[in-house]
C-alpha cells in the first residue's frame, strides 16, 4: 500500500506541492533515482537474507523507506526530495529483495500452490485499493486545505502503511534455513 500511495501520486505532489517547473522531468528523475538505489539495496539485501533472517530484512528494508517518507512529506525542496527519492529506492529495492524469499519460506508443504494464490492476491490488491483510498484522501485534503496539502497526507499514509504492514509481520515465526554450517537461527 505504501509503494503504490507513493507512486500513483507522484506527479501530482512534483507539480502541486513541490512546485516544480517540469514535473514529468521531476518524476522521471525520480524515478531513476529510486531504481538506482533500488538496484542498490536490492543486492546486498539478496546475499544477507542467506545468512540471516528475511524478517530481520523486511524490518530493516521499510524503516530505511519508512525514513524517506517523512523527508517527502515536509519537504518544499527538489534536491531534498531527489535524496528522499534515493533512500526510498534503497529500502524498497531490500525489500523486493526478500519479500517473495520470505513469503515463500513460511508456505506450509504440499499445499504451496494455494497459498501462493492468497499471496498474489495480497500483492495485486494494494495497486487498486492504494490509489482510490489516495486519491480521494488528495481531493479531500485539497479542496478543504489547500492545493498540495493533500499530497502530503497520502505520504503520512505511506508512513502508516509501511508501519502498519512491518508490525503485522512481527508475530511470524520463520522456519530455520538450512547453510553451510548446519541450521541458521531465524529471529
Amino acid at each position: 500500500m505504501g509503494f503504490y500511495s507513493a507512486t500513483e501520486c507522484l506527479l501530482y505532489y512534483a507539480s502541486d506541492t513541490l512546485h516544480a517547473p517540469k514535473p514529468v522531468e521531476t518524476v522521471t528523475q525520480i524515478f531513476v533515482l529510486t531504481t538506482i538505489s533500488g538496484l542498490l539495496g536490492n543486492f546486498p539485501a539478496g546475499i544477507l537474507s542467506d545468512r540471516m533472517s528475511k524478517k530481520t530484512i523486511v524490518y530493516a528494508s521499510t524503516s530505511i523507506a519508512g525514513a524517506a517518507a517523512p523527508i517527502f512529506l515536509l519537504t518544499n525542496s527538489l534536491p531534498v526530495a531527489f535524496g528522499a527519492a534515493f533512500l526510498f529506492g534503497a529500502g524498497f529495492g531490500a525489500f523486493m529483495a526478500v519479500d517473495w524469499a520470505f513469503a515463500t519460506n513460511l508456505l506450509p508443504e504440499r499445499d504451496e500452490a494455494k497459498y501462493m494464490g492468497v499471496w498474489n492476491v495480497a500483492f495485486t490488491v494494494p495497486q487498486v485499493v492504494a490509489p482510490l483510498i489516495g486519491g480521494g484522501v488528495a481531493y479531500f485534503f485539497n479542496q478543504h486545505v489547500g492545493p498540495g496539502f493533500g499530497y502530503r497526507v497520502v505520504l503520512f499514509l505511506v508512513i502508516v502503511y509501511l508501519t502498519v504492514g512491518t508490525a503485522m509481520i512481527r508475530p511470524i515465526k520463520e522456519r530455520a534455513l538450512l547453510g553451510r554450517h548446519g541450521l541458521l537461527p531465524r529471529g
